[in-house]
């Protein structure tokens, strides 16, 4: 596809080139206009090489032709900024005057040559096999925003000759004209296309494949091309002081997209305000068919909420009179989930009842679980997780436990994720896949618990009398178990002390108290029967190396 004039609207600012310019606006015109010349013959030579090219070689000219035109539009621009800065000491010269005469004739054929190409094009359109639908729909969107932006330019241009004073009445008017045409087509273009993507979606099965995907993405770039050159065309029309509010209000209820330009026109409340009408017109004409809708969904719901408590406190019943033992955790799951499912069951009658169909509703949330599956692989995995913790018990609500690096007390557990309240009164959620993945210690699992001590004496001190100081301290201790029966041995010679492990057994909750109280007891009674509790020590031995002689 031949490339036509395609320009940004861009301007390059004058503060960068500084006073000079008017020093010597003579000799920066004379510049300008010698560029502008050199730029009118490459554009030539380049429009020249074309007809005989084809494939990629066609496709180079075309770059270069774009960047011909680029730059010689933009040296007209900054030629006019330079008149316009010096046109009350320099009078534009005939030859200038003449320059800046053809351009709009030059914007104006460029823009008909485009519009030509793309009416051609669209003739084309049913004649186009599906595999090639979405390279066409790329062409013609390149040819549609080739044509928003020479009229984009165009305006610019005509701002650039209010600044020397010459207002062009004519290429005003072709302008507005253009613009507003054009926005009424690509609005009636939006409208068929918003109804063809729909029918295709009803028509062709999701996930699309081959041919049928081709289409889907064709019809969505038609809409997308569509989208983005109203917008661009908008913006030009409220530039040029066109009321747009009808056209902005079109977009939003056929995209449902806001923009911050549409927050800050009259755009959305003329929307709010349709949508408002339409309520209220529905309303007086159904008021009685909806009010009675109302109370038969608020009965549904009343009466699903107290079936879903009764058949949580009868699944709780069940559970308790057979054998099986579940633990906190899965009992609290059996009960939430009996409830929500009834409830679930009430809120699908509810909307049966409105009319809405539950079929395609059922069948489009198979596929969104099918990507969210995808898509949240990790909180399936805590959801397994959470299973077979729920099944296998590992721990129960108020259990101390430790798993990695958290240790503290099961307060809450979901099927994502455990809530543990450590010993310091910190509350840490922990992804059910991290505690699964990880060794689990149940330090409360077992009704009892044996508190496993070292004590060290010296070389020096009396065996047998540490021995029955050690087993008075955990006889007088009335938290330590009589059975099992405490050990207290001597357990190693090791490098500077006698060591003797003491291990009583407790209650599981009494395991801190014991372990603190004999700890405590040891050093007083050690200290008050004169036995040493050693510490590391190390000889050090000097050696005097005398000189002979």
């Amino acid at each position: 596809m031949r490339k036509f004039i395609l320009i940004p609207l861009v301007l390059i600012l004058l503060g960068s080139a500084g006073p000079s310019l008017a020093a010597d606006s003579d000799a920066l015109v004379d510049s300008l206009l010698t560029r502008i010349d050199f730029f009118k013959t490459e554009i030539g030579h380049l429009r020249a090489q074309l007809p005989g090219l084809v494939g990629e070689d066609s496709l180079i000219i075309d770059h270069e032709l774009e960047y011909a035109q680029f730059k010689a539009l933009d040296q007209v621009f900054l030629l006019i900024d330079v008149l316009a800065e010096n046109q009350d000491d320099h009078p534009i010269q005939p030859h200038v005057q003449k320059l800046l005469d053809s351009v709009p004739g030059s914007l104006t054929r460029a823009e008909a040559s485009v519009i030509s190409e793309l009416k051609k094009m669209r003739t084309q359109r049913k004649q186009v096999p599906a595999p090639s639908l979405g390279q066409y729909e790329e062409n013609v969107a390149d040819l549609m925003d080739q044509t928003t932006t020479i009229q984009q330019q165009i305006f610019v241009y005509i701002e650039a000759l209010e600044k020397l004073g010459q207002p062009n009445e004519i290429l005003t008017t072709h302008l507005q004209t253009g613009v507003q045409g054009r926005t009424r087509i690509l609005i009636g273009r939006l409208r068929i296309a918003l109804k063809e993507q729909s029918s295709l979606k009803t028509r062709i099965p999701l996930p699309a494949s081959g041919d049928d995907a081709v289409i889907l993405l064709a019809a969505n770039r038609r809409i997308q091309a569509n989208v983005i050159n109203l917008r661009h065309l908008i913006a030009l029309m409220k530039k040029m002081g066109l009321d747009t509010t009808s056209h902005e209000t079109f977009l939003i209820e056929s995209t449902g997209q806001l923009t911050t330009t549409d927050l800050a026109s009259g755009a959305l409340m003329s929307f709010l305000n349709n949508w408002v009408q339409g309520i209220i017109g529905y309303t007086k004409e159904n008021g009685l068919n909806i009010l009675v809708d109302i109370l038969v969904i608020i009965g549904l719901l009343v009466l699903f909420n107290y079936l879903g408590k009764l058949a949580s406190k009868l699944v709780i019943a069940s559970i308790d009179a057979s054998r099986f033992r579940p633990s906190r955790l899965l009992r609290n799951m059996f009960e939430n989930m009996s409830n929500r499912l009834v409830m679930l069951i009430g809120i699908l009658i509810a909307l049966a009842h409105v009319g809405i169909s539950l079929g395609p509703m059922l069948a489009g949330l198979g596929v969104v679980g099918f990507i969210v599956g995808f898509a949240l692989q990790d909180t399936l995995a805590n959801f397994a997780s959470g299973i077979m913790i729920l099944f296998y018990r590992p721990f129960d609500v108020g259990d101390m436990v430790e798993t990695g690096s958290v240790f503290g007390k099961v307060r809450h557990m979901s099927l994502v994720s455990t809530t543990i309240l450590t010993i310091d009164n910190q509350t840490l959620v922990v992804p059910n896949n991290m505690i699964w993945g990880n060794v689990i210690k149940n330090v409360t699992a077992q009704n009892l618990r044996r508190v496993d001590m070292v004590f060290g004496v010296s070389y020096s001190d009396d065996i047998p009398k540490v021995e029955k100081i050690l087993k008075e301290i955990l006889t007088d201790n009335e938290m330590v178990l009589k059975t099992p029966a405490p050990d207290v041995k001597l357990h190693e010679l090791a490098d500077s002390s006698v060591n003797f492990v003491v291990r009583p057994w407790v209650r599981t909750d009494d395991y801190w108290d014991v372990h603190w109280d004999v700890t405590r007891e040891v050093k007083m009674r050690f200290d008050a029967e004169g036995v040493s509790i050693p510490f590391p020590q190390q000889d050090v031995h000097l050696f005097e190396d005398k000189a002979e002689g």
